[in-house]
């Protein structure tokens, strides 16, 4: 003879999925294993533990934004945080904090080009100072075959 099936109360699940509880949380709470929990959810919704549970933590999902909306009414941490994260609000340190680092990079990159059209113009100096140097040469040694 097979075991009584464990009672696993319909709104007590939903609430707890709503409450974003992980399913090794909601087989504690009714005492039942998660192979028991997922024969549940097949019997019940005719779908596997995950797929209930992505639908029904939504109603949680929707109910706790609610909650948040309401308390940005009372609290601008909660209001500048929901600015943030839904109308892409962001701190105006954090912008000039950004303009700062965004100079300083196309300083360092300026200072590179800098340095290396340095380092061209004292090579072409160096090759040039050689080059006169070189002809001055000739011409005295030039003259200097002259007086023989």
């Amino acid at each position: 003879m097979a075991r009584p099936r464990k009672e696993i109360d319909k709104k007590q699940f939903e609430n707890l999925c709503g409450l974003q509880c992980t399913r090794e949380e909601i087989c504690g709470f009714f005492e039942v294993s998660e192979k028991t929990l997922d024969a549940w959810c097949k019997r019940t919704y005719k779908q596997s533990f995950s797929l209930v549970f992505a639908q029904k933590r939504g109603k949680g999902k929707i109910s706790l934004r609610r909650h948040q909306f309401r308390l940005a009414e009372k609290n601008a941490n909660m209001a500048i945080w929901l600015g943030k994260q839904y109308l892409d609000q962001r701190e105006p340190m954090e912008e000039k904090k950004l303009e700062v680092e965004l100079i300083k990079l196309e300083n360092q990159i300026k200072d590179t080009q800098a340095d290396a059209v340095e380092d061209n113009t004292f090579m072409d100096a160096l090759n040039g100072t050689a080059a006169e140097v070189w002809e001055e040469s000739e011409v005295e040694e030039d003259g200097n075959l002259e007086n023989y």
